[in-house]
């Protein structure tokens, strides 16, 4: 089942050889840690990127969220849930 979520989210991320990598997100009070990075791509937005990606945090569940350069922040757009 695939929801839509569109809510802010916290991130950690880090740069591992010079790529955007998201680590950790904080979404409705919980913290997830990203375990696997299953997809990456970005695009732009005028002269702004914006830099999508679909992880896991330890489960089959595939949480996809994004980083809108131009207002630096990072978003959950939608979780697919497994089962």
């Amino acid at each position: 089942m695939i929801t839509d979520i569109k809510e802010p989210i916290d991130m950690l991320a880090s740069f591992v050889k010079g790529r955007l990598r998201p680590s950790i997100f904080y979404w409705r009070g919980r913290k997830y840690r990203v375990s696997k990075v299953l997809g990456a791509y970005h695009d732009t937005k005028g002269k702004f990127r914006r830099y999508f990606y679909a992880v896991q945090s330890g489960t089959s569940d595939v949480y996809e969220v994004s980083l809108d350069t131009e207002i630096m922040q990072w978003e959950l757009l939608r979780v697919h849930y497994e089962g």
